[in-house]
């Protein structure tokens, strides 16, 4: 029982990490986005921003990553491979998002990129079937933020 109930501590004190360490990035993306859309406004073209942007992300990742030399790599290729593709889909959306906000206000392109939620549901429910579950309460709340989005983008 002592057990259990350590272990359901332990995925709490997980959860609520992970709603923080959510907001914090959510956050950043906003700031992000501003500051984009200063940079593609006045200073450089989105091209030369979100590689710019990409160099300084990679840069701050690799401080950060540094802390965790010897970490285990169960699966060295695929993880290689998986973690490129991630690289190359990020890149394209952030590439996306600088040359979006080159042409629209900030206040209708972040609202338009922030359903992305809804593409990572359709696609964890595909791709990642054996290691997460959706409940209705994820879909119903993933659907309610593509909805507030809506209401701004249309507004």
């Amino acid at each position: 029982m002592i057990e259990t109930a350590e272990a359901a501590s332990e995925a709490r004190r997980r959860a609520i990490l992970g709603v923080i360490f959510g907001f914090s990035a959510a956050l950043a993306y906003g700031v992000s986005q501003v500051l984009a859309r200063h940079t593609v406004s006045d200073i450089a073209p989105p091209l030369v921003g979100s590689c710019l942007a990409l160099f300084w992300g990679t840069l701050g990742c690799a401080l950060m990553a540094s802390r965790t030399r010897g970490a285990p790599i169960q699966d060295f290729r695929r993880g290689v491979f998986l973690f490129a593709a991630g690289g190359i889909f990020s890149a394209m959306g952030v590439t996306g998002l600088f040359i979006a906000l080159e042409r629209a206000p900030v206040v209708i392109v972040s609202p338009i990129s922030s359903t992305n939620p809804l593409f990572t549901l359709v696609l964890a429910a595909i791709f990642l079937r054996d290691v997460e579950q959706l409940s209705p309460r994820v879909v119903i709340g993933a659907m309610l933020v593509v909805a507030g989005v809506v209401v701004l983008t249309v507004a």
